[in-house]
């Protein structure tokens, strides 16, 4: 697609005069400012013009136009294997095809947010050039809402796709028939369609393919049967103005029928939803050394049995220590005792190779750790200590007392001499409990019958944790302070629905699960301990009764699992119990 400004040679001469002749340009002030988008003044070939044979269209505005990010923003539908060619002149923009167009086809060319004008960046919205190759224009369309199935979020820049071919691979082959984009609140439109039956996917085509070709990014919903376009009410062809670039002329239409001069309405609102699919095929992303002893793997999603297999060394006793990440798709891998310049592994999940890599590893210089990733171009964040320290914050730390109270360690810890450690309530040792469930070694327990409102501090002196690295910590004081019972508050949920399995799960608002529960359709819960904010309610119809959410699978035609949204945010208050009803029908 090319734009291209052109000017005659006698406006600019003219222009040098006038600029020429005067002794000072003044910026004219004073008015209001200008906030009217361009006016099409005519159009040529006219809107919704028959049997349409020419090979470009002029828009004529009343002022300078600007096309503002037109490859993003133009819409064709049916599409076209090539983008027109735009033309700036004067006040015109000239729409020139680069292709033979289909016979007997409506087309439909919506500009979007593309048309501004010079000035002001006065943009006219979504304006739509229609025309037909044959004797009449289609007149059906489809309306509808993408949602995100998980969050039942509406999403915005999905691609409705329509499909004249009833083919489950279609989305993966070929560019549709037609096709829409949702807007900001995630409503779709498509006018002009032809009759007929279609196959309807909606797609977060992250790569402008129009085709589902990226599965690690891309989001893919689908309508479980063939969709027809239907009728939508219009006004009355005879009140309309005569001569608008936007009219509807009265033309021949698609076996449409008539009645009293009203189309027909069977207008329905299409529901879709959009999830990502489930990695099949696991594969490892991107592997690097952090820092001396530490290694890093990341995969397209989290392995079940990892193994690593030394290929240029062995080991006599055990040499690493793995954890993983909270979303589960990285794996850190500690090194306990490797002395070499690289090391090269067999990587396996479930006894399944998966890649061979090599891996040059940092040298130990117990000064500074680099932190980061690696390969082109990544930039390293501020090195810091290579020494054994507590991550989180020593100072204004807040604990709910109704829970066990957590330390974690940068590097894993292979000896501790708890006698050592030192807790205080209000300046007084009491006695606590140290222990931990975490693998890496890294994250230990606290467990002490905490008080509310009182103020802590754990005293850890130098020396009393050794790391795999044989590196002793410092001195580590961490001070906190117990809040008050009466902070938090509680809630009780009483829900009736069809008997079925169902995860009853509480969300902050940046959707992650604060708490859940197994539920039958007739239950009542009670969340005690929660922080004053508000959440949102859901149901999970698990319909495979595994206790958790699963997505949708394109080509098994299996919807992700649905999720049933609670109508109003619950808000929890301190120091009150709050009693939530839902009837879910």
């Amino acid at each position: 697609m090319r734009v291209v400004s052109k000017y005659y040679s006698g406006f600019v001469i003219l222009l040098l005069a006038l600029i020429s002749g005067c002794a000072n340009i003044v910026t004219p002030t004073g008015g209001d400012k200008d906030s009217t988008p361009p006016k099409i003044l005519s159009l040529a070939p006219e809107n919704k013009s028959l049997n349409f044979s020419s090979k470009s269209f002029i828009i004529s505005f009343d002022e300078f136009v600007q096309l503002n990010d037109i490859s993003t923003q133009l819409i064709i539908s049916p599409p076209l294997k090539s983008q027109p060619e735009f033309v700036l002149k004067g006040k015109n923009v000239v729409v020139k095809f680069n292709e033979a167009l289909l016979p007997n086809t409506t087309y439909t060319i919506n500009f979007g947010s593309a048309i501004r004008d010079i000035n002001e960046n006065n943009t006219l919205e979504n304006f739509t050039y229609v025309f037909s190759t044959g004797s009449f224009i289609d007149s059906l369309s489809l309306r509808g809402t993408v949602k995100n199935a998980l969050t039942l979020e509406n999403e915005k820049e999905i691609l409705l796709l329509l499909y004249n071919e009833n083919i489950d691979s279609i989305p993966y082959l070929k560019m549709p028939y037609y096709y829409a984009k949702t807007d900001g609140s995630g409503n779709f439109a498509l006018d002009n369609l032809k009759s007929g039956k279609f196959k309807v996917v909606v797609l977060k085509d992250e790569n402008s393919s129009f085709l589902y070709d990226d599965f690690d990014k891309e989001m893919i919903g689908f309508i479980d049967t063939l969709i027809e376009p239907y009728f939508i009410k219009k006004v009355k062809p005879e009140k309309m103005d005569s001569l608008k670039t936007d009219s509807i002329q009265v033309f021949k239409t698609d076996s449409v029928s008539v009645e009293n001069g009203m189309k027909k309405s069977s207008e329905k609102s299409l529901p879709l939803f959009v999830f990502k699919e489930e990695k099949n095929k696991q594969y490892l992303k991107k592997s690097y050394c952090e820092h001396y002893g530490k290694l890093v793997f990341i995969f397209n999603k989290k392995p079940e049995q990892l193994t690593l297999n030394t290929l240029n060394t062995s080991f006599k006793k055990e040499w690493n220590i793995q954890e993983q990440s909270v979303t589960g798709d990285t794996v850190f891998v500690w090194l306990s005792d490797v002395e070499m310049d690289s090391l090269k592994l067999e990587i396996s999940d479930k006894g399944i190779v998966l890649d061979t890599v090599e891996l040059a590893l940092k040298k130990r210089t117990d000064k500074t750790e680099t932190q980061g990733g690696s390969g082109k171009g990544a930039a390293a964040k501020a090195a810091k200590p290579f020494k054994l320290m507590v991550e989180q914050s020593k100072n204004a730390l807040t604990h709910n007392a109704a829970k066990d109270f957590y330390i974690t360690f940068n590097h894993p810890a292979k000896e501790y001499l708890f006698e050592k450690f030192v807790l205080e309530e209000d300046s007084i040792p009491v006695q606590f409990k140290l222990g931990s469930k975490d693998a890496a070694l890294r994250k230990y327990i606290i467990s002490y019958k905490w008080r509310e409102e009182k103020k802590y501090k754990l005293f850890i002196p130098p020396g009393a944790v050794i790391d795999i690295f044989d590196l002793k910590n410092d001195s580590i004081n961490i001070n906190f302070t117990t809040q008050a019972k009466s902070y938090f508050g509680n809630v009780e949920f009483t829900v009736k629905a069809a008997p079925a399995s169902y995860i009853l799960q509480l969300t902050d608002d940046k959707n992650n699960i604060v708490l859940e529960k197994p539920a039958t359709g007739n239950d009542k819960f009670s969340f005690e301990g929660l922080e004053p904010k508000s959440y949102n309610l859901r149901l999970v119809v698990d319909e495979n009764n595994n206790g958790k959410w699963d997505t949708g699978n394109y080509l098994q035609k299996r919807q992700a699992e649905k999720i049933i949204l609670y109508p109003q945010k619950v808000s929890v208050r301190s120091n009150w119990d709050v009693e939530v009803e839902w009837e879910v029908k």
